[in-house]
């Protein structure tokens, strides 16, 4: 468990937290609690308010309502334990013509470790190596950003939240812009996660990620749909976030989702 913090068996807890953007409710009144150590996958359609509320919770957009905690501590009070959280943005929101190669991205992951004047050391470049394995990445570590595909970009910057060594991984759509193959390959990375005592949170509209890979699912539009196992969702839960007829079928071992529009 994470050193200098509360006891407490959440590493995240919301209470009765709504959100007003633009004079618009984004969200409304939200409760749910995240074990340590679990993979909760949140989902939603577009507009939902998904990656609001993980701006939430880290503290970039403060609630109208409610209580946030955060390793048992509000958001803006986390002081040195905001260096065990990682974020991995959508692969759209990153400038790829920025001129840096894989390594030097990923070692970007130990800055927050190694403060702005500390060159890095064999320890910091073993992690960065180390990051790079777990991802599959080491054979590409000269290569510029500008020169990968969309899954090689992907594994890049999860390789430099985990040279961070987070005990709280968040992952926004990280299927975005990623064929199918390289898809299947990250959800076979959700597995390794778990054996490094790390908390993962995934913000998706992709219900794909669900079997074998989470803990739990959150399903948000606005409100809070339901917070359970994945072997809870069902088609009226579905219906419910998506405000129309919707059908659940499986694929393999991947539960996909087909929303029907209102007749």
């Amino acid at each position: 468990m994470i050193d200098n913090v509360k006891k407490t068996e959440y590493i995240i807890e919301l209470e009765n937290v709504s959100v007003y953007l633009n004079e618009r409710l984004t969200l409304d009144d939200i409760t749910f609690k995240v074990p340590f150590d679990t993979t909760t996958l949140i989902i939603g359609p577009n507009g939902a308010g998904k990656t609001t509320l993980l701006k939430v919770i880290l503290g970039l957009i403060k609630p109208d309502s409610g209580k946030v905690e955060i390793f048992g501590k509000t958001p803006d009070s986390l002081g040195a334990d905001r260096k065990k959280i990682a974020y991995v943005p959508q692969i759209r929101s990153v400038d790829m013509a920025f001129p840096i190669r894989v390594f030097d991205a990923v070692m970007m992951g130990r800055y927050p470790v190694l403060g702005l004047w500390r060159n890095p050391s064999k320890k910091d470049r073993d992690i960065v190596y180390e990051a790079m394995e777990k991802t599959d990445i080491t054979s590409i570590g000269d290569k510029p950003l500008s020169k990968l595909s969309g899954g090689q970009i992907q594994r890049v910057f999860i390789a430099r939240a985990l040279a961070s060594n987070p005990k709280l991984l968040f992952l926004d759509e990280p299927t975005n812009g990623v064929d199918q193959l390289h898809s299947s390959n990250f959800y076979e990375l959700l597995k390794d996660f778990k054996k490094d005592d790390m908390t993962v949170i995934i913000v998706s509209h992709d219900v794909g990620v669900v079997a074998n890979y989470v803990d739990s699912i959150a399903c948000i539009n606005k409100k809070l749909f339901m917070h359970d196992v994945p072997k809870r969702l069902s088609r009226h839960v579905v219906e419910a976030m998506y405000g129309c007829d919707a059908v659940l079928f499986n694929h393999g071992e991947i539960p996909h989702m087909v929303v029907c529009k209102d007749s």
